[in-house]
């Protein structure tokens, strides 16, 4: 598939962590922690399983000493950003459905459970963006991808020229104006593939969005039940969907006769903190291809 030409090669992203959370409150009101991206960083862990449908399940935000509890009673909902200070960021947003304080230690450490969580690139990104009627799709990805600061956008040739009969005049995060967006044009789907913008149809979706080359491995793959776990420091731009290669004699060492060296992700847990030793995601994944001895 010609998709799969374009295959991402990152950078080995283990430093610098940073996680920023920003509360929401009944009252309409914002709260923020962020981690400063110079000095002595707080101490903030989350963790999760990211599943194929786009949610983050058992989601948890924990925070060492939180300079305030008057937020706790009032809470409704999480943002989070994490990632690596270089510029590998993951956004997740969850709805809080319990919230309490881990015992005994001397450091308080408030722990925010979510019921519900889903994870989007664009979720803090703002637009203003002011389309008259009969615009396409291809003006309304382009003004959407400058917003992400995207440099690249994929789009299927099939809905490139599609137009909406009406205006569109939004200002605000860039996640609302999607949704609206497909809410006229609702068979058009947009995600990211590795550091591009990606637009297709939706009867006709792609099964694999990115390709991932991993270049750091914490332990060898491991093959079971027709599926392979692999274990790595967390990489915030891998998700459930797509493709992740790993060295061919790494995977022959440890598979034998059943080697391979791409799989497509089917599901990922991961803990990932600003301070100590806690970077980890565990991916579990579809072999898509077998190599031979």
């Amino acid at each position: 598939m010609d998709r799969l030409k374009n295959i991402i090669q990152p950078k080995v992203y283990n430093f610098n962590r940073i996680i920023d959370l920003s509360f929401r409150l009944k009252t309409g009101r914002e709260i923020v922690v962020n981690t400063p991206r110079h000095g002595r960083k707080p101490a903030i862990d989350i963790s999760g399983q990211f599943l194929p449908n786009g949610n983050a399940s058992n989601f948890n935000v924990s925070v060492t000493n939180l300079y305030t509890d008057s937020i706790v009673d009032m809470l409704t909902s999480i943002e989070v950003r994490a990632g690596y200070g270089d510029g590998l960021f993951l956004a997740c947003s969850g709805t809080v459905s319990n919230v309490y304080t881990e015992t005994p230690g001397p450091d308080k450490v408030t722990v925010f459970e979510c019921v519900t969580a889903k994870y989007s690139e664009w979720l803090e990104a703002t637009a203003n963006i002011s389309l008259s009627a009969g615009f396409t799709v291809s003006q309304f990805v382009d003004t959407v991808a400058k917003a992400l600061g995207y440099n690249a956008t994929v789009i299927d040739s099939s809905i490139s020229s599609i137009s909406c009969p009406f205006p569109f005049m939004f200002n605000g995060k860039v996640s609302e104006a999607i949704r609206r967006f497909k809410r006229s044009l609702p068979d058009v789907g947009i995600t990211t593939e590795g550091d591009k913008l990606r637009v297709f149809s939706v009867s006709k979706a792609p099964k694999i969005y990115g390709v991932h080359v991993l270049k750091l491995l914490s332990q060898a793959p491991q093959f079971s039940g027709g599926t392979v776990s692999l274990v790595l420091p967390w990489q915030p731009n891998i998700k459930p969907g797509d493709m992740v290669q790993f060295p061919v004699d790494f995977g022959k060492k440890s598979l034998g006769a059943l080697t391979f060296n791409s799989a497509v992700v089917d599901t990922i847990d991961f803990s990932f903190s600003t301070v100590g030793d806690n970077n980890q995601m565990s991916i579990m994944a579809t072999p898509r291809s077998k190599m031979e001895e």
